[in-house]
């Protein structure tokens, strides 16, 4: 190389070069490391002035040798880095947790069940058990969960969980119907007229969808987003996107404000919103599984996602900044928001064409489970 263009060491450098800072020396070494500067255009500088003590170039050769090790060592802490997190956010997977009630129409089973006693069921189940199951009200929800498993190519993100009060001998019959019907299904739990819930957590559940209002209440308690399905008529969708609605305070946030609306009114409720306006809600029940349904959204690209979330909630302004600044504390995104300011939410549920609707009020829950799939979410002290 031109020897004018470099940096030169004069003849006379003094020895007291070699305690220069040694962050100075570091800096070009690291620099020559990561190829700001080539290597042996720094040592060629040292020779450029002269003969220069064999002190100083061995102590220049040997930082730049130490600087490729340490250049060499970070390029593969974070190949492996990359390696892990990339490992780490393909088995990122939305597990759901549902009853078999839930999944599948099993009203008349149940009938017999609550008229004729177990046995009853039992033999009615077993002499049934290769007649498929009709749908139930969260099937076409499931079934659109678990379509993402082949859209998205190499990895599973969905897993749906079996939770069941069945025993194993009964249910047998609604493990063919999921086989007749082409769900994806493997894991569950049959639990022999228990709770299923108390397997929820262990499985790892994202939320748990049941019909019993005290498998979802126990749920909760227990740390799992929890709602119980309004039964009402099975809609299923067209459009192949999943569309996920949910109501705000008491759902998605905690009850904080709730609590002061319920015991003060909307005045109180609205001052203290303002009041508050910069301080984050609390996170609700269904906070996690907000988060993992975005986490989820994120497999896609942007303009290709075939996830949207909707937030439907009845505040309006002045309490619609605490929301805003919540979810942008939280670094989580809502594709949709409708400040309702008291409207009825089924109006808007409606053109939104939501897969299924969280809420906590049971007045809006019975009125939106009429056009399409609710759950109660349940409070700990209803």
């Amino acid at each position: 190389p031109d020897s004018s263009s470099l940096k030169t060491i004069p003849r006379d450098a003094p020895e007291s070069i070699l305690i220069n800072p040694f962050f100075s020396m570091a800096l070009k070494c690291c620099s020559a490391a990561f190829g700001d500067l080539k290597p042996s255009r720094l040592a060629m500088s040292a020779l450029v002035g002269g003969k220069p003590s064999s002190v100083i170039l061995d102590f220049i050769k040997s930082n730049i040798s130490f600087c490729l090790v340490v250049n060499s060592f970070i390029v593969n802490i974070l190949y492996y880095c990359n390696y892990i997190q990339y490992n780490v956010y393909c088995k990122i997977m939305l597990i759901i947790g549902i009853t078999s009630r839930a999944l599948f129409d099993l009203d008349d089973s149940h009938d017999i069940y609550k008229k004729e006693g177990l046995d009853a069921y039992k033999d009615f189940q077993i002499s049934h058990e290769n007649s498929p199951l009709k749908a139930g009200r969260a099937f076409p929800l499931v079934k659109k969960l678990l379509s993402f498993n082949k859209k998205i190519k190499g990895e599973r993100s969905v897993e749906v969980i079996l939770l069941s009060r069945n025993s194993a001998d009964t249910g047998l019959r609604i493990f063919n119907s999921i086989e007749h019907h082409g769900l994806d299904i493997k894991r569950a739990a049959f639990c022999g007229g228990e709770s299923p819930h108390t397997y929820a957590k262990s499985f790892g559940a994202h939320l748990f969808l049941s019909t019993e209002f005290s498998d979802c209440k126990s749920a909760i308690l227990n740390g799992v987003a929890s709602a119980r399905i309004i039964p009402a008529g099975v809609t299923e969708s067209n459009n192949s996107d999943l569309k996920v609605a949910f109501d705000g305070d008491a759902v998605i946030f905690s009850e904080e404000s709730q609590s002061i609306y319920d015991k003060k009114g909307i005045k109180a409720f609205e001052r203290n919103e303002k009041n508050l306006a910069k301080k984050p809600l609390s996170g609700g029940p269904f906070k996690p599984f907000l988060h993992q349904l975005q986490l989820l959204q994120q497999k896609f690209p942007p303009n290709k996602c075939p996830i949207r979330i909707a937030l439907f909630t009845a505040r309006s302004a002045p309490s619609h900044e605490r929301v805003i600044r919540t979810l942008r504390e939280w670094d989580i995104r809502i594709d949709e928001s409708l400040f309702l300011g008291g409207l009825k939410k089924i109006d808007f549920l409606k053109v939104f064409k939501a897969d299924i609707f969280f809420d906590d009020q049971i007045d809006n829950c019975s009125l939106a489970s009429k056009e399409i799939p609710t759950g109660h979410v349940i409070s700990i002290e209803q």
